[in-house]
């Protein structure tokens, strides 16, 4: 057999081992290239999607890495999380996902990678309000009652039936709310920040934290304070205004006829009688 004939032959048997389905028939693909994903938890999202289209010439699409599915995600917020993860090889052009927060809760997370201890009684408007220790993270603090310390009036809050579970993307969601957190209000009442006290935290001090997690502060109301100027009779301090006629000095014990109360009562308790003029 002259070596022409050979590579007939070779050629006959491949055809056929490619009609009987015993090997791949047409041509061979090249293997497609990968490359490894880049790093881009710490960077703006801005600055995440130039640099995933450099290396991967691909899009990032981005979402909330909180359990709140908040929609003013945008080119400054800070990347937490990505699919594919950092240094997994990805094909180039294969769509890329982020998940982020406000800068401002990023570098609070990152500074706290556990619950800080709160001071007992700690006025809930001051530790969200300026300068407090959860404002850079306000959006992500829930204000409950005490379990048996709402009032009446108190509401639970909708958002609260069930833990958060997106449903936007085919791939592992970062941002899914597991279970452990949700029961951490599970069933509480709402409570205003306005005068009520912390009296504990949710989770505790010194639990680690998932990044993006709500935190819960277990409130009271705080008490009403009552303005006293002695005695046991409940009435309140009256002292005649400038100019009126009366002959004892300001505070003192005897009324003028000009002040229209009765003889004796100027600049003293008045417990509960009619008051002229609405004067008390």
């Amino acid at each position: 057999m002259t070596a022409t004939q050979h590579r007939r032959l070779i050629a006959l048997v491949a055809v056929v081992a490619c009609a009987l389905g015993l090997t791949a028939c047409g041509s061979t693909k090249a293997p497609v290239a990968l490359r490894a994903m880049p790093n881009l938890v710490g960077m703006t999202v801005g600055d995440g999607e130039q640099h995933v289209y450099d290396v991967l010439h691909t899009s990032l699409l981005y979402y909330d890495q909180a359990p709140v599915n908040r929609l003013g995600v945008d080119n400054t917020w800070v990347i937490v999380a990505t699919y594919p993860a950092a240094g997994v090889r990805t094909a180039k052009y294969k769509l890329v996902y982020a998940w982020a927060l406000r800068k401002s809760e990023y570098d609070w997370f990152t500074a706290h990678p556990t619950m800080p201890r709160i001071a007992a009684r700690t006025p809930v408007a001051k530790l969200i309000g300026p300068g407090g220790v959860l404002a850079p993270v306000k959006e992500l603090v829930k204000v409950r009652y005490r379990p048996g310390a709402a009032p009446s009036s108190a509401k639970a809050d909708p958002a609260d039936a069930a833990a958060f579970k997106p449903n936007r993307v085919d791939v592992p969601d970062p941002s899914t709310q597991p279970l452990a957190e949700w029961a951490l209000y599970k069933g509480l009442l709402v409570a205003p920040v306005a005068r009520t006290l912390t009296v504990a935290v949710r989770p505790g001090a010194g639990t680690a934290l998932r990044v993006g997690q709500f935190l819960v502060l277990l409130a009271i109301r705080a008490p009403v304070s009552r303005s006293s100027t002695g005695g046991s009779s409940g009435g309140v301090s009256y002292t005649p205004p400038s100019g009126s006629s009366g002959s004892g000095t300001s505070g003192g014990t005897s009324g003028g006829s000009g002040s229209g109360l009765p003889s004796g009562l100027g600049g003293v308790k008045i417990p509960h009688l009619h008051c002229p003029n609405n004067l008390c």
